[in-house]
């Protein structure tokens, strides 16, 4: 019949997902500084801004210096993002009033947000196994904030996220079961 859409193909019924879902924070913690630091402890952040760092100095072009302060602030500003989507990353400083969110905006310049999403890293490239390497990790690029989150001092990421990397999928339950 002409007109008409079918859908071809092998229907999925996936498996329930039966981990615990959502953050897993400890009550009373008070202030929301104490949940973002649950999320994402010092020692992240800064490693987070050794690589990024890093990673700028390879670029080999000028650049101001990420710091511990200023990686917090462009993580938050992402978890503020979350709360109000907007179509994209630059309507946050757009001059339309309709569009911006000045409490967003007001934190980090465009440009300098820009360079964030640019430069950030969390591993150095040079050390990426090849292909053909019988080493070869698909997540190399993630590998060390999956193998950071199983860790005692991440423990309150279990199950927060899924792990996007090309094509493939991995799904809170099967993130903990991955090998180092």
């Amino acid at each position: 019949m002409e007109g008409i859409w079918e859908e071809h193909g092998l229907m999925i019924n996936p498996l329930p997902f039966q981990g615990k879902v959502g953050p897993n924070l400890p009550p009373g913690l008070g202030d929301p500084l104490s949940y973002f630091y649950c999320i994402f402890p010092e020692s992240f952040i800064n490693y987070l801004v050794f690589q990024t760092n890093f990673y700028a100095h390879q670029k080999q072009k000028p650049f101001e210096t990420a710091t511990s302060q200023s990686m917090k602030t462009f993580l938050a500003i992402n978890l503020l993002m979350v709360i109000k989507k907007l179509y994209s990353y630059k309507d946050y400083w757009s001059s339309n009033p309709q569009l911006s969110a000045e409490y967003i905006s007001s934190f980090m310049p465009v440009n300098r947000y820009s360079w964030f999403l640019a430069h950030m890293r969390l591993s150095d490239n040079n050390f990426r196994p090849n292909r053909n390497d019988i080493n070869y990790d698909k997540l190399y690029k993630v590998r060390p904030l999956i193998n950071t989150s199983s860790s005692s001092e991440y423990r309150y990421l279990t199950g927060l996220c899924t792990v996007s990397y090309g094509a493939a999928r991995i799904s809170p339950e099967r993130v903990s079961n991955l090998p180092t």
